[in-house]
């Protein structure tokens, strides 16, 4: 039976992803949201290794190689304490450790918005893995909300969770 396309249930809005970490307020009881985020990526690559011979006529032969991610995210700055902010990226990312990290959608939450937890809704499609925190980067814009961003560099491998 084919697939029956249905745009109301199939397809995800960009801002119902979000960026998880854990950081050392949430370590053991898991993972806390990216402070007003703005975007997050995941980007997945696979090196090739050329296998082209004298028996590959005209065209190129590879075979797949090392895997890598890298992980991106942009939020405004926030001085409030307690949250994955600027100041707590910097400082995970001083620290020189991996990071465990998800991308998935937030529970469904139906109070008031200022009052949303933003926690991982398990039950949906998410990824995990470790990454370091390769780059962090605060800019402030002449009459424009500051804002950061964060780049992290995967380490091992990217688990999928389906539910």
């Amino acid at each position: 039976m084919a697939h029956k396309w249905d745009i109301n249930n199939d397809l995800i809005q960009g801002d119902k992803l979000l960026l998880y970490l854990v950081t050392g307020a949430t370590s053991g009881s898991g993972y806390d949201v990216l402070a007003y985020a703005t975007s997050c990526s995941v980007q997945v690559d696979q090196e090739t290794i050329d296998t082209s011979s004298k028996f590959s006529c005209r065209w190129n032969a590879n075979m797949g190689g090392r895997a890598s991610y890298t992980i991106s995210a942009d939020a405004l700055y926030t001085a409030a304490a307690g949250t994955t902010s600027f100041d707590t990226l910097l400082a995970l990312m001083l620290e020189g450790e991996n990071v465990q990290w998800a991308i998935g959608q937030e529970t469904t939450f139906t109070g008031n918005c200022e009052d949303n937890p933003h926690t991982l809704d398990i039950s949906k499609p998410y990824y995990t893995g470790e990454a370091l925190i390769s780059s962090v980067s605060l800019e402030a814009g002449n009459n424009e909300i500051a804002s950061c961003s964060i780049s992290m560099t995967g380490s091992n491998e990217i688990t999928p969770h389906n539910s």
